[in-house]
């Protein structure tokens, strides 16, 4: 389906592609089903980081997006294990004047060192780019890593966050703030999105419209307004939504390619799922990502990595 409304292709009941990613329970037995027949094997080719390229792209913050192609979850996890848990000292730090190369290291040592924080954090980094606060934070912990977090643990994170990345809030304000009708729409401050008061335009041409970006409230004799309930699905859609138009360009280009086409069986979320002869695997996998890989002209020649992933069955693939 089109769930949610940013015309992304999701898969439902269960959910096949969300975070955490369904790797046990009903998600992992229904990838069992898919088999690869005999001389074949099952490709699963996924843009990395996509949404957090794009956070960083839209917040106009490069040190976000390069962070986003090299692991920004490792980045924040290592510096929350510093600061907030006092458990590794500052000379292990990754820093940001390291070159790509060294810094992508460092980033994968800290990955395999530490999965669980690294999880739980990927989850709140995740969920705070889309405004979410700290009681629906400790509800989808708990729900899909089933561990309960103090609120005092989870508030003290959002602010660590917000204060490494301010770019970001900024970001999510002046676009709510456009769409909410409390400033004219001025394109300094939120391109490369276009927006004005209900509607937001992604760089592909999806439009959608909104209705209580803002709430008002009276405090102390003034109005005061705060972010409404359609405000976590604005901030949501521009990533999100574009997304799914990167993606969607990346199908009609495959599309061209009739011997790729041929082998094209899923597309959900950000993912290709393909089934290749195994001694035509490599190359016909390489150029899947290779025509994934293109850059963007929409979103200003954006190019995005991807992960390619090997397996008799879907839920196999590694």
């Amino acid at each position: 389906s089109h769930n949610p409304s940013t015309l992304r292709l999701s898969c439902m009941a269960p959910s096949l592609h969300q975070i955490p990613r369904a790797d046990d329970g009903l998600g992992r037995l229904v990838k069992e089903f898919f088999v690869a027949p005999p001389g074949y094997i099952f490709v699963e080719a996924d843009y990395a980081g996509i949404e957090a390229v794009l956070v960083g792209y839209f917040a106009r913050s490069e040190r976000y997006r390069r962070l986003a192609r090299l692991g920004v979850h490792d980045f924040v996890n290592a510096h929350a294990l510093y600061h907030l848990d006092h458990c590794i000292p500052a000379t292990d730090l990754p820093r940001l004047e390291m070159s790509d190369e060294e810094l992508a290291g460092v980033l994968q040592e800290f990955k395999q060192k530490f999965p669980k924080q690294r999880q739980t954090r990927k989850r709140m980094v995740h969920a705070r780019n889309y405004l979410a606060g700290w009681k629906e934070l400790q509800s989808v912990i708990l729900k899909e890593q089933h561990q309960v977090l103090a609120a005092k643990d989870i508030k003290k994170f959002l602010a660590f966050y917000d204060e490494l990345f301010p770019e970001i809030g900024v970001w999510q304000t002046n676009l709510i703030k456009v769409v909410g009708g409390i400033e004219e729409a001025d394109s300094s401050s939120i391109a490369p999105a276009e927006a004005g008061r209900g509607w937001v335009k992604n760089p592909y041409g999806y439009l959608h419209r909104y209705n209580r970006v803002v709430e008002w409230e009276r405090v102390g004799g003034k109005w005061q307004w705060k972010p409404g309930m359609d405000a976590k699905r604005l901030v949501a859609n521009l990533p999100q939504s574009t997304a799914a138009g990167i993606g969607k360009e990346a199908a009609l280009r495959a599309a061209k390619d009739e011997e790729l086409l041929d082998t094209l069986r899923l597309f959900i979320h950000d993912s290709f799922v393909a089934e290749m002869r195994r001694e035509r695997e490599e190359e016909l996998s390489c150029r899947l990502a290779c025509v994934m890989m293109q850059p963007n002209a929409e979103v200003g020649g954006l190019t995005v990595g991807v992960e390619v992933k090997r397996g008799k069955t879907w839920a196999s693939v590694k």
